[in-house]
């Protein structure tokens, strides 16, 4: 094991006792440390709170700055290293209980069971960062940082927040409210363009729509809402280069026969049944008029 990989496999001990500190009940599937690389990857077999993760991180630099002692101990069972250290970290899937155990010691503050090597003191660590958080099937996966490659990484992020503040005339502190207000505001006109294109279905007696600059994937949803209203309608949008048709449950629009007709007109390629057209095509003036024809 490297030096740095020691450095990220001992400050993840810290972290989890830090985790765990915080009266969860936390149990640590896996942490890929091993090989040299950016990051370590911590799997944890529960939820865990993003709030609870950022104040485990700030413990953990607590006691990093502190320069605690890592020593290491051996025992001939777990029943003997539980009667030296009763609060004991150890994973339950990946240990012999009755083979010899390793116990890696952090000051007063961690006790783990644990194979890998470490660092002799956590001064040695120096900064500890989560850089990345995901949750999967119940389970939480951090991504971080320690040492040099977490100082520069705290630079960075420092410098991009600052770039932002700058631009938008912000203190650092108001940042994470103006990316809120900015998510509601596209939120709301997410609102308002869903709003609008059901009205325009709505008062559209043939209902072709030409969308330019939008993206049909996104309005389907919107489509399919509308349709369930009104399944006796069958809808076509086009944008610059693309073509998206769907029908009620209640029209009989003949959306095969529409398809094949495209295409021998080389005007369309894409998939297509009996209720859905979609695809590419290469003249929408002209698919404008096609679809006309047969839509009703």
């Amino acid at each position: 094991m490297d030096e740095e990989s020691k450095i990220l496999h001992s400050a993840e001990h810290v972290f989890a006792r830090s985790l765990q500190n915080l009266g969860l009940d936390i149990h640590v599937r896996k942490a890929d440390t091993d090989e040299p690389g950016d990051f370590g990857k911590a799997f944890i077999k529960e939820t865990i709170p993003i709030e609870k993760i950022e104040e485990a991180a700030e413990s953990t630099n607590t006691e990093l700055s502190k320069n605690l002692e890592i020593s290491e101990y051996e025992f001939e069972n777990m029943a003997k290293a539980l009667e030296k250290f009763n609060k004991l970290r150890f994973n339950e899937d990946r240990i012999d209980k009755e083979g010899r155990i390793r116990v890696i010691k952090i000051g007063d503050f961690d006790y783990s069971a644990c194979k890998h090597q470490h660092v002799k003191n956590t001064g040695e660590i120096g900064l500890f960062v989560v850089t990345k958080v995901k949750y999967l099937g119940g389970e939480t996966e951090i991504d971080f940082l320690a040492g040099k490659k977490a100082a520069e990484y705290a630079i960075k992020q420092s410098n991009a927040a600052l770039d932002v503040s700058m631009h938008n005339n912000l203190s650092i502190n108001q940042i994470n409210r103006f990316i809120d207000d900015l998510k509601a505001r596209l939120k709301g006109s997410e609102k308002e363009g869903e709003d609008l294109l059901r009205l325009l279905l709505s008062e559209s007696k043939s209902s072709i729509l030409v969308l330019k600059g939008v993206k049909l994937s996104e309005k389907m949803p919107t489509v399919s809402k509308f349709l369930k209203d009104n399944p006796d309608r069958c809808v076509a949008l086009l944008n610059e280069t693309q073509i998206f048709i769907s029908r009620g449950e209640k029209n009989s629009t003949d959306i095969k026969t529409a398809a094949e007709n495209l295409k021998a007109e080389n005007l369309f390629i894409g998939s297509y049944d009996d209720m859905h057209l979609s695809g590419k095509l290469t003249d929408v003036d002209r698919v404008k008029e096609a679809i006309l024809d047969f839509i009703h």
